[in-house]
């Protein structure tokens, strides 16, 4: 029973439904008085007291005594009382220190991966070698109640494996960091097998990305960039209510064309000229020549390919893309005029530039 008790970390599961069918957990949240709990002898358990643990009205834990060889103490109950008082006391100032200092901690860890924090400092204080390998995981589920929840359970698993993990939480995502990473660095499959247990287990889908391994605690910015930016890719990308794990290396081109498109878009003197001039061209004239010319250069100029994307026949494609060339004047022959639209393409909205089906 104790073995089954200590491996469980709960008590055994017949045994819990049985004190349930007995009521002794209706009156153990019910009542601030010792509980007297009955013998189950066809489950090797004997008598018990139990008293709840409280806090004005909050309640902290539970307190029981067995039965052994010998009887409980005729004062039993007395005992228990007051042990139950000195333990609400004891665990208030625990809840309270661990409070304090789990803000702090968080708030050194924000600093770090802002690239703020004297890093020495802040990894004496948490407990890590500066000079050994980090890295960042950042998960997100739709649910924010669910994510105290997602980062206890992530840091407990995968505590196992990694000499230090710590966590954050914010409103919209659970941020770990990972310290004095080995060799094999952040344990992705046991990553994506933990997030897909704790996916099931809370009923919500989880989107978690991991970044690349650091070198140094000094360089964990970069981590935490590369995860944060693997995450976007992934709420963009994955279907609703679809649970998915990915590193940085995985996606690391669809991380690329995301940060070219945020940089073209924050300059708008790197958009080309001539995909200006055909959508201009397009509004005025209802054509579909900067959806043509697009779909064309995608296909790496295979008209066919290219025009059954857009459901033309590939003459009209040809006669398009010409139409485009006379248009802007651009020489498809070439590659950096070629390069341009393409990647004047990555900051236009693609409902700008997305094919009207020919009738």
């Amino acid at each position: 029973m104790r073995h089954q008790a200590v491996a469980d970390q709960h008590g055994p599961l017949a045994y819990r439904e049985r004190l349930r069918e007995l009521g002794v957990y209706k009156r153990l949240w019910s009542s601030d008085e010792v509980v007297s709990v009955p013998p189950v002898p066809e489950l090797g358990a004997g008598r018990r007291k139990a008293i709840m643990i409280r806090a004005g009205e909050e309640i902290l834990g539970s307190m029981w005594v067995a039965e052994g060889r010998e009887q409980l103490a005729s004062d039993a109950d007395a005992i228990l009382r007051s042990a139950a008082s000195a333990a609400s006391g004891h665990l208030v100032w625990l809840q309270t220190r661990a409070l304090s200092q789990r803000r702090f901690n968080e708030g050194v860890l924000l600093q770090l991966l802002a690239g703020d924090a004297d890093v020495d400092a802040a990894a004496s204080w948490l407990g890590v070698q500066p000079d050994r390998a980090c890295g960042v995981l950042i998960a997100w589920t739709p649910e924010p109640q669910n994510r105290r929840r997602l980062s206890n359970l992530l840091t407990m698993h995968l505590s196992a494996y990694q000499h230090s993990t710590m966590s954050l939480i914010s409103r919209s995502m659970v941020e770990l960091v990972f310290c004095d990473l080995g060799e094999a660095g952040i344990p992705l499959e046991t990553t994506r097998d933990l997030v897909n247990r704790a996916a099931h287990s809370m009923g919500q889908p989880v989107l978690a990305a991991t970044g690349t391994v650091s070198g140094t605690l000094a360089e964990l910015p970069r981590s935490h960039r590369d995860a944060d930016a693997v995450l976007r890719v992934l709420r963009r990308r994955t279907p609703t209510g679809t649970t998915r794990v990915a590193s940085y290396d995985e996606v690391r081109t669809a991380v690329q064309v995301d940060r070219l498109h945020q940089l073209m878009t924050q300059h708008d003197d790197l958009l080309d000229g001539h995909a200006r001039t055909l959508l201009r061209w397009d509004t005025r004239h209802g054509g579909n020549l900067a959806a043509s010319l697009l779909a064309y250069l995608d296909a790496f100029g295979n008209v066919a390919a290219a025009a059954e994307r857009i459901h033309v026949h590939p003459n009209t494609l040809r006669y398009r893309v010409r139409k485009a060339g006379e248009v802007t004047g651009l020489d498809l022959t070439d590659p950096e005029q070629r390069l341009m639209p393409t990647s004047s393409s990555l900051a236009t909205p693609r409902y700008l530039v997305s094919p009207q089906h020919d009738k």
